[in-house]
């Protein structure tokens, strides 16, 4: 599930790397007493690459956490990328840490819950549940809504099996795309079968002749104008010698 989330901020903000809150337990001790932020959540620097496949990106993900694990000088390199938080009062967290924290063990306590990020993400143990908890001067109900469904998109498509590369997973819900694709191209309408179409353009005419029919640039014919044009040029055709069934090769600069 980390790995598909990680999946989806990459698809919807389009960056390779980028910073997320993790939850950890074996560093939470060695960088306890930094900010009460880390006693938790501990800055995750992720690295994605949009064309290996999802099942080869779960094992780069399981390998830059483990590579985290393993660093004996982490809390080093946390205050060297985060050297702000010497300046910081213990009861806040700056903008510049991650925006968006992940934690796979229990839901938050009522006094946690927020932790000063805009998105929060908590799943307990057993897997049976997920819970969002957002700020909302950033994001509304609608929008965390969307996003909880396109994360599920990412979730359905990898579990198909057929292991998609990173950067063509979908997160469109299957209903959003049936709407796209087939309500909203539902075009089809009424249409004469025994009349021509330059016959249903002298229609349009009688009925609109003022109505813009053509504009290029600022350039703008009404269907009037539009109609005499076609036919001083149908009328030179005809005396060309051009009459039904004849090819006409068309030879102008795109207008």
């Amino acid at each position: 599930v980390l790995s598909a989330f990680v999946a989806y901020l990459y698809r919807i903000g389009g960056k390779e790397s980028f910073d997320i809150g993790f939850s950890d337990g074996s560093l939470q001790e060695c960088i306890r007493g930094c900010e009460p932020f880390f006693s938790t959540f501990i800055p995750l620097r992720v690295e994605v690459d949009a064309d290996l496949t999802f099942s080869g990106f779960h094992d780069s993900m399981r390998k830059q956490i483990a590579a985290m694990q393993g660093r004996k000088t982490y809390v080093r390199d946390l205050k060297l990328r985060y050297p702000h938080l010497r300046e910081l009062s213990r009861h806040k967290v700056s903008a510049e840490l991650p925006v968006v924290v992940f934690r796979v063990d229990q839901l938050p306590n009522p006094g946690e819950a927020g932790l000063n990020t805009e998105l929060a993400v908590f799943i307990p143990d057993d897997g049976q549940e997920c819970l969002w908890v957002y700020d909302d001067k950033v994001l509304d109900v609608a929008t965390v809504g969307r996003m909880q469904q396109q994360l599920s998109a990412i979730l359905n498509d990898v579990a198909k099996g057929d292991d998609p590369t990173v950067g063509v997973l979908s997160v469109m819900p299957e209903q959003e795309k049936k709407k796209i694709l087939a309500e909203w191209n539902r075009t089809v309408a009424p249409y004469p079968t025994d009349v021509c179409l330059h016959q249903l353009f002298e229609a349009q005419v009688e009925k609109t002749p003022d109505a813009p029919a053509l504009v290029f640039g600022s350039y703008c014919l009404t269907y009037r104008e539009f109609n005499d044009r076609a036919n001083q040029l149908a009328h030179y055709l005809r005396r060309l010698g051009v009459g039904v069934e004849s090819l006409v090769g068309v030879y102008m600069e795109r207008s």
